[in-house]
């Protein structure tokens, strides 16, 4: 029942500003049919659906949005894993969002600008920036993964009540010494 909301609210999150990353999430449980949360979520897969079938006019475009929806399944609803939510989950599905995403990119510069030429340089100077923002969040991501003791410090900073980080920092802190 949380999965819906995961699906569409934190993966694709993740996906469009893939900032603020965190190994152990703080994902609230939906423990009910009647939970808003869960609504959300199928109204959300629902509409997705929907404007991709509208918006893009070709069944391609629908092929890829449910690409994204059924790639997610079986690893985040029915085969039952520890985890709520999980990134590396995304790697595989995010293929059928970043064709949309590119899609969507090209009709906004159509939209926007008349000249062909125009439409190049535009979708050529959003790609460097979304390289360049990728990258440097990259490196900056890298610095927490550098070691056990960094991660799971950040972890704990941004999931406080799980137990888990708790955990693994204290093991962290065992294996450099630091009783």
């Amino acid at each position: 029942l949380t999965q819906p909301s995961v699906v569409m609210f934190y993966y694709l999150k993740l996906l469009c500003f893939p900032f603020n990353l965190n190994i152990d999430p703080d994902i609230v449980w939906v423990k009910s049919i009647g939970d808003l949360a869960f609504w959300l979520g199928v109204v959300a897969i629902v509409g997705f659906l929907f404007f991709t079938s509208r918006f893009f006019k070709s069944r391609l475009f629908l092929f890829f949005a449910l690409w994204y929806l059924i790639v997610l399944t079986p690893s985040s609803s029915i085969v039952t894993l520890l985890d709520l939510a999980a990134e590396h989950r995304t790697y595989l599905a995010s293929f059928g969002i970043f064709v949309l995403m590119a899609t969507g990119l090209h009709a906004l510069a159509g939209l926007i600008f008349k000249s062909p030429a125009k439409q190049h340089s535009f979708i050529i100077c959003v790609l460097i920036f979304a390289l360049t923002a990728n990258g440097l969040l990259t490196l900056r991501r890298n610095t927490v993964w550098a070691n056990e003791l960094d991660l799971w410090q950040d972890t704990l900073k941004k999931s406080p009540g799980k137990v888990r980080p708790l955990v693994n920092l204290g093991r962290a802190y065992t294996i450099i010494g630091d009783d």
